[in-house]
């Protein structure tokens, strides 16, 4: 799978050398770690493990969200979180988005404490995606680049210049859980349900195919059955013509 559309349909064509974004170079395929190699098509800005809550999990048996791992990906288009066979979570074009909130979260481990830091890219339109890099001594660049991204691909992709992308370090002892946006529109559809609809109207233009050919072949026949008839009609005429009448009549007095 790739991240060629939004919902990751392949690519055949090699991913574009040159960055859709001025002073934005896209990652170099041959520098991928090995885990993203199956990537290597595709045009990239940024992209990692994380951890990422699924709201749309929240409610079921009164039980929070459970954080997975997955990758977080960021293209000219969009940004995707995908697990490692590349099926998606969650497809956002950029145009979508207006900002990252983040927290850094002391964890305690048996022997010591580990700094997290949790995430959110913000999604007025849907909701907002929700993720956590774990203690890393390269979190803070990772968090570093994937801002920079962000705020370069939104505000060109946006065409706003140097405004309306934010970016907001929450007060220590506030939690992301505090002011992420879960509720979903009425008619939100995830890449999941896309898919399926796609699938379904995939099926259904090929089912109408089928009828269709069927008719094809129907119209053949007749057409067919109709010649045939046509030249057994010009066949008797011309026997007719040839025994000067009547061929029945001609029979019947031999």
């Amino acid at each position: 799978n790739s991240f060629c559309t939004l919902l990751g349909e392949r690519r055949k064509m090699p991913a574009p050398k040159e960055s859709p974004v001025p002073g934005l170079p896209l990652i170099n395929p041959s520098t991928l770690a090995p885990e993203f190699r199956r990537f290597k098509n595709d045009a990239l800005y940024f992209i990692n493990n994380v951890m990422f809550t699924a709201q749309e999990e929240e409610g079921t048996d009164n039980k929070k969200p459970e954080a997975k791992s997955r990758i977080l990906a960021v293209t000219p288009q969009a940004v995707f979180v995908c697990d490692a066979l590349g099926s998606m979570d969650r497809a956002v074009r950029l145009e979508q988005l207006d900002g990252l909130v983040f927290e850094r979260r002391l964890v305690k481990k048996i022997f010591s404490k580990e700094e997290q830091i949790h995430f959110l890219i913000k999604c007025p339109t849907e909701y907002d995606i929700q993720c956590a890099l774990e203690g890393n001594s390269s979190n803070d660049a990772v968090l570093k680049s994937l801002t920079r991204v962000l705020e370069s691909a939104i505000r060109f992709k946006k065409n706003i210049g140097d405004k309306g992308f934010t970016t907001e370090e929450l007060p220590q002892g506030q939690r992301i859980d505090e002011v992420v946006k879960k509720e979903k529109p009425a008619d939100y559809l995830s890449p999941k349900d896309i898919i399926a609809q796609n699938q379904a109207r995939q099926r259904m233009i090929e089912a109408m195919d089928a009828v269709n050919r069927d008719i094809l072949a129907l119209q053949e026949k007749v057409t067919t059955v109709g010649r045939s008839r046509d030249d057994k009609k010009a066949e008797l005429q011309r026997l007719q013509e040839a025994v000067g009448g009547d061929i029945k009549e001609h029979m019947k007095r031999k």
